[in-house]
């Protein structure tokens, strides 16, 4: 039996809220930017995992010809996002990913890593799904006023300054292949570091 989350109970307005102006404008530019840092990523017959997937709107982000996963807490959330039936959708946490080491191609955690207390342990487990040549697209929320507001609003965000970011990525022994920015998050795409 799975646990019922506070996403459970926003998971149908929050699916209607970011189509609406200024929502799907920000929305619009953030997948923008991660389409950018994934040019020239091959995905013929690779496996993709979207972590914390919510409505499903990154699996847009990803081509057909790879094989997709879609995990999140909230069966709600993945009710609106399994609407797409090439997709396999798993209820999980995302600091105990239920797969073996090196499972995954790509990673994708986006709007997922503001709301992990343990950033450096979510970064970890990452490592820890995608294969040797794996890649992961992370989005961090960047302090201002704009997170403060989310946090006034009832989310606990965790935002983190760039340079802390860079450290942790260090830390879990990733390093930082791309970088984007727009009004709500910081895009990273981010690859094992091979010793």
């Amino acid at each position: 039996m799975t646990q019922f989350t506070a996403w459970d109970f926003k998971a149908g307005f929050y699916h209607r809220v970011r189509n609406i102006f200024p929502f799907g404008y920000i929305l619009a530019k953030e997948n923008e930017n991660i389409r950018a840092l994934l040019n020239g990523v091959k995905f013929k017959g690779k496996k993709v995992i979207d972590i914390g997937t919510g409505t499903g709107n990154a699996l847009g982000l990803v081509p057909e010809e790879a094989k997709v996963f879609g995990l999140d807490r909230s069966l709600k959330m993945l009710r609106w996002a399994r609407r797409d039936d090439r997709r396999r959708f798993i209820v999980g946490d995302a600091l105990a990913l239920p797969f073996k080491a090196g499972s995954f191609d790509l990673a994708l955690a986006i709007g997922i890593f503001e709301y992990q207390k343990d950033g450096e342990g979510f970064l970890r487990e990452l490592y820890r799904i995608i294969n040797d040549q794996g890649l992961v697209i992370v989005t961090s929320s960047p302090h201002g006023i704009l997170t403060t507001f989310r946090n006034l609003l009832g989310n606990r965000v965790y935002p983190v300054y760039i340079s802390k970011f860079q450290n942790l990525t260090q830390e879990s022994t990733m390093v930082i292949k791309g970088w984007k920015k727009s009004l709500l998050q910081h895009q990273w795409l981010l690859r094992k570091e091979i010793t």
